[in-house]
């Protein structure tokens, strides 16, 4: 039986999230005393039991200049002791039929299983450049030339308006990111804070949200207003990391971060699947995006995971494909560009 969460269910949420999910504390407990909303949490009942459950997150993308509401798809699980009975797909299905009549544009979800969302038309849509930087190749960051921007410790509480600048500045360049309003930035900066997250600004150019361990400095996230200010903040984060001791910078980039950063060797990039997006109402995303009524007709020929690369933007998303002629395929090509999608992180 199919059914949004009710406040009685909470104990049943919580404990097959722990079952399926780490549920390390804080953050545990601050997600289900914080973020967690029973009227968005779809679940799967057998009898009394919870079989499956999956939770959605509103949000909005900025996709080829156009405002779309999509949903982040988070907490999706199936109870191990109901695995392999269809749950998981069919709870996705549904949920999807419930996102339509609601105007959702798309679904969009991490995973490390995407075979299993495949057959549901779900596709990875974004990449990222993971650079992983040794100790030894810090001086790369810190030789170059720069303007000494002075840097502050930041709060993660205080400090949202002056983050939300630079990051709207910073993502103007960019398609496929999350529009993030100031309640976005308290659950985003929330999730950081149970991990011990600390914040480095510049005022109004930059800024480093990072974690630190024994081996490594993880940059969270880092927004420039610049290239030259992100060849700064990568320098801080160098600085940051030869005073903590540790052997390595980590940092989740643009996908265009490589061309930005010319002086880090190609050895050290890695380009990785990321985001996994499937459109779940197109005619009304072609709408929000202003697409010519000519052209519905032959998008309407494409499968739904075709439609999704296209409209997102994934190159080559029509190569091989058999139900447009070539003239049609140059058409859409033209009018969908292939763009370097880059989303950021969600809760």
């Amino acid at each position: 039986m199919y059914r949004w969460a009710l406040d009685k269910d909470k104990p049943a949420v919580m404990a097959l999230w722990a079952k399926g999910f780490e549920h390390y504390e804080p953050y545990y407990s601050w997600y289900f005393s914080t973020v967690y909303r029973p009227e968005l949490t779809l679940c799967d009942f057998k009898g009394l039991h919870l079989a499956a459950m999956l939770q959605i997150s509103p949000y909005t993308l900025q996709l080829r200049g156009a405002a779309l509401k999509v949903a982040y798809l988070v907490g999706v699980i199936t109870d191990p002791d109901f695995r392999g009975q269809g749950r998981g797909h069919a709870l996705l299905q549904e949920a999807l039929g419930f996102l339509a009549q609601q105007g959702y544009a798309a679904a969009l979800l991490y995973t490390d299983i995407p075979a299993f969302y495949a057959p549901l038309g779900y596709r990875h849509c974004y990449t990222r450049q993971q650079l992983s930087l040794p100790a030894g190749m810090f001086p790369l960051l810190t030789a170059q030339p720069h303007s000494k921007i002075a840097w502050r410790a930041g709060s993660l509480r205080d400090d949202i308006s002056v983050l939300s600048d630079i990051y709207t500045g910073m993502t103007e360049s960019y398609h496929g990111y999350i529009r993030r309003t100031a309640k976005d930035w308290k659950k985003y900066l929330g999730e950081h804070h149970c991990d011990k997250a600390l914040l480095s600004l510049a005022e109004s150019r930059a800024y480093l949200l990072y974690t630190v361990d024994d081996e490594k400095l993880h940059v969270i996230e880092l927004g420039f207003a610049c290239a030259d200010t992100l060849a700064e903040a990568l320098a801080k984060a160098a600085c940051l990391a030869a005073a903590a001791g540790v052997t390595c910078i980590t940092w989740p980039a643009p996908p265009d971060a490589p061309q930005l950063l010319p002086h880090i060797p190609a050895d050290f990039w890695q380009r990785r699947p990321f985001v996994m997006a499937r459109l779940i109402n197109w005619l009304s995303a072609t709408e929000a995006l202003a697409c010519p009524e000519s052209v519905l007709p032959i998008l309407a020929r494409l499968d739904t995971a075709t439609r999704t690369q296209l409209i997102f933007g994934v190159a080559g998303s029509l190569e091989g494909c058999s139900e447009l002629t070539p003239p049609e395929q140059r058409h859409l090509t033209e009018l969908f560009p292939p763009l370097p999608l880059w989303v950021n992180e969600y809760t």
